[in-house]
């Protein structure tokens, strides 16, 4: 069987609707970092500050996540954050196309994110760049 694998924003006013399907997707996204509070993060998504990004199987929800544009010292990033899912490596690889087709459009050179040691094999193009107490590891793509 052939995955048809598509990942896009989902509009706020869905939100609700699709909430009983991603939401525990994205519930167990922020379990892994620490720094996101579920609650926070819908409230910037409704105030236009952070995305929600749907990972679909055909018609499945199969993971979400969100994202800001962020300010670091050396410019601005995608920060990817919340990721939850299952069968992530059948869609790593998109994934990663359509966080950098993002980047570009907003013209932001890299993407940054937070996750297990595990996803450099799903992610390609990806470098750590630092590592949390807790375990997790800081990760970095260029857009280019």
């Amino acid at each position: 069987m052939t995955e048809n694998i598509a990942i896009g924003q989902l509009p706020l006013d869905l939100l609700p609707a699709a909430w009983p399907y991603i939401g525990p997707y994205l519930i167990e996204g922020a379990k892994v970092d620490p720094d996101v509070n579920i609650e926070e993060a819908i409230k910037d998504v409704q105030e236009g500050r952070a995305r929600i990004w749907v990972i679909l199987d055909g018609d499945t929800p199969i993971g979400a996540f969100l994202t800001a544009i962020v300010l670091l010292s050396e410019g601005e990033a995608v920060d990817v954050y919340g990721l939850g899912g299952k069968s992530i490596l059948k869609w790593g690889r998109h994934i990663t196309q359509a966080m950098i087709a993002y980047a570009q459009v907003n013209r932001v050179e890299k993407i940054i994110f937070k996750g297990r040691k595990a996803l450099q094999r799903a992610y390609p193009g990806i470098r750590v760049i630092g590592r949390e107490d807790d375990g997790t590891y800081l990760y970095e793509r260029r857009a280019a």
